[in-house]
Formats: C-alpha cells, sequence, structure tokens
C-alpha cells in the first residue's frame, strides 16, 4: 500500500512538473489556468492594509509570468504541497519573495494565488 501511494505521489509531481513548463511557455495557456479573480496582493506592500483585503488579480491587467533561470543564483525556490495544493515561494538574495499556490481542479492544474515581489527579511548569511 505504501508503494502504491508513493507511486501515486510521484505521478502527481510529474503531472504538476508537466503544467509548470507549459504554464511558463505558453501565454494563452497561462490565462487558461488561472483562477479570475485571482486572490492575492500587489507587489512591495509595506504592510497589508484594510485596502488590500479584498485585493483580486484581473485577466484584464494580467502580466504573463515567465520561467524564473534558479540557476543563475539570483533567485531560489521552494516547494511545499500541503494537501494537494502545491506553494511555491521564489526569492531573490535581497529578501525579495513572491508566492504562488497551485491546485488542481478536475483534471488540470491551476494558479490560484499570488503575491507578487515584496519585502521578506533578508535570508540568513552562511
Amino acid at each position: 500500500m505504501i508503494a502504491a501511494c508513493k507511486e501515486t505521489k510521484k505521478q502527481a509531481l510529474n503531472d504538476f512538473e508537466k503544467f509548470y513548463e507549459q504554464f511558463h511557455a505558453d501565454s494563452l495557456y497561462q490565462i487558461e489556468h488561472i483562477t479570475f479573480p485571482l486572490d492575492g496582493l500587489p507587489g512591495l506592500v509595506m504592510e497589508q492594509s484594510d485596502s488590500l483585503s479584498n485585493f483580486k488579480w484581473r485577466k484584464a491587467g494580467w502580466k504573463y509570468q515567465k520561467k524564473v533561470d534558479f540557476e543563475s543564483g539570483l533567485f531560489n525556490q521552494s516547494l511545499s504541497d500541503t494537501n494537494g495544493t502545491i506553494t511555491e515561494l521564489i526569492c531573490d538574495n535581497d529578501g525579495f519573495c513572491l508566492e504562488r499556490r497551485f491546485a488542481k481542479i478536475g483534471r488540470d492544474w491551476y494558479l490560484i494565488y499570488f503575491v507578487d515581489m515584496n519585502f521578506r527579511g533578508k535570508p540568513n548569511a552562511d
């Protein structure tokens, strides 16, 4: 039973990786795989205020999300899976991060939450 569970998780991860590649390679595919109006926050928010508590990203103003070059050393990525929702955190070396959440709805993956680049604090020095 454990082997079957591991295999199912591996298949789900492979499925997400395929989606992730296409999401960043095809702007039309990307737009079709976002749950607009999309919850989240705009970039460079100093503090969350009441005016931002109902913030939504709209299709009309959406900026195409390009794939980040993690091999450049300028950005780090962390992924976590919580009950089928994959949270991605991408941070630069100065402590600015963006957060995206993806979930499978039906047979397809969708971006369900997006916080643009905001300061979260400098990473700990080694």
